[in-house]
């Protein structure tokens, strides 16, 4: 049992303009437009997420966990990108159980991406890798790997 992670269990909420004074501008933006402003949720995990600390997010369907890791995480790799740090590989894993469920991540992130790249150009990729993926497809993925994988336990295990 020694080697059993140590749990925090945060309950104090960041005030907005210091949560949103961590992203980069671009993420700013997105979210003053489409968002408004960030849910509580949201507020606590990004710091930590941009702190790199391992977090669990824990919270009811449709209350903003998946935006809560990919904001922090689009926004780290726009600082990247400007430093030309951003290299063809993947930054970000997301294994997720259904393949049902990637495929709504992959296009809930393809929003505010797409947003953000329409802004700044940005060469951020995303990609999702399942069982139906082609063989043609993970050959482009092998040759150029995205920033942010999506894929399933199983697909992630013969990778």
């Amino acid at each position: 049992m020694e080697n059993l992670p140590n749990f925090n269990y945060l309950t104090e909420v960041p005030d907005s303009k210091t949560v949103l004074n961590i992203l980069t501008k671009p993420v700013r933006d997105w979210i003053q437009i489409h968002l408004g402003k960030l849910n509580q949720v949201q507020l606590v995990a990004i710091p930590q997420i941009i702190k790199k600390v391992s977090t669990l997010v824990m919270s009811p369907t449709g209350s903003g966990k998946t935006l809560s890791a990919f904001l922090g995480i689009i926004s780290e790799l726009l600082i990247m990108e400007n430093k030309n740090e951003l290299t063809d590989n993947i930054y970000c894993l997301y294994i997720s159980p259904l393949r049902a469920l990637g495929n709504d991540i992959h296009k809930n992130l393809e929003i505010p991406l797409n947003n953000i790249k329409e802004k700044t150009g940005t060469k951020i990729r995303i990609a999702k890798r399942t069982g139906d993926t082609p063989t043609s497809e993970r050959i482009k993925l092998l040759r150029k790997p995205p920033h942010i994988l999506i894929t399933t336990p199983e697909s992630f295990a013969l990778m």
